[in-house]
């Protein structure tokens, strides 16, 4: 066997220097790649790798259309996650950047401690000193459904943060926290509005059983956001659960 030098970027990962990998034998998904050379023969026959480079690693899908193999990343570990500790007021994550085109927010298992907590979200331009609390800084809108009605829509053109989801339930049999994700959009893009879009988020609410809403909202101005906050209203505070933050690049 021989094996071909094959230079490969990793697509979209702004100031990391591209790394090299050997393939001396096949690899079967998600094997690691150590540092040296990557045998173009052995790329014919498999579609992913997993690389290890300056900063971190993760699992890459090959692009085999380019002689210079594009390596696209594939479920990448979370860039930061926040467990719940009973009592706090908000969650924030700070640090988004222009390197990220989108960020997921991943929740696991969210309940307040007061029942029927409404959760809300605002953005910060100055990475989670302050964040954008005026009366016209957001507009949102989103839908829910119950298992037997459709609860409509609801939102508002002007507001000061963003209204996620209403009425989350806190009972533990069983339990009520929310599952979902929600999207920022160029969030660091300040030539652009940050857009955030959810869909079919999934709690319960104690009373009345499961509810699923989807929604978005956007800033109302051109700014570049690079943190955000989760909280709840009339001063609820967190009970269960996690959140993960994951990033998003765009392919070269």
């Amino acid at each position: 066997m021989t094996t071909d030098t094959i230079n490969f970027e990793f697509a979209g990962q702004v100031g990391v220097e591209p790394r090299l990998g050997r393939v001396t034998t096949a690899k079967t998904f998600g094997e690691v790649i150590t540092p040296g050379f990557l045998d173009k023969d052995k790329t014919k026959s498999t579609d992913f790798v997993f690389v290890t480079y300056n900063g971190g690693s993760g699992l890459f899908k090959i692009n085999k259309t380019v002689l210079n193999a594009s390596l696209v990343p594939v479920n990448e570990l979370p860039l930061a996650s926040h467990a719940v500790t009973p009592g706090e007021s908000s969650i924030i994550f700070t640090d988004l950047n222009i390197e990220h085109h989108e960020y997921r927010f991943k929740c696991e298992c969210i309940s307040p401690t007061v029942d029927n907590g409404d959760l809300y979200m605002r953005f910060s331009t100055d990475n989670g000193v302050t964040f954008l609390d005026g009366g016209s800084d957001y507009r949102h809108i989103r839908r829910g459904f119950t298992t037997s009605a459709d609860l409509g829509p609801s939102g508002d053109t002007s507001d000061d943060k963003i209204v996620l989801i209403p009425d989350i339930g806190n009972a533990t049999t069983p339990v009520a926290g929310l599952a979902g994700e929600f999207v920022l959009t160029d969030p660091a893009d300040a030539s652009a509005v940050t857009t955030v879009a959810w869909g079919d988020c999934i709690y319960m609410v104690v009373a009345q059983g499961l509810h699923s809403f989807s929604g978005g909202a956007v800033s109302n101005n051109l700014i570049a956001v690079n943190a955000v906050e989760f909280f709840w209203a009339s001063a609820n505070t967190f009970a269960t659960g996690s959140i993960y933050m994951y990033g998003n690049r765009r392919a070269l």
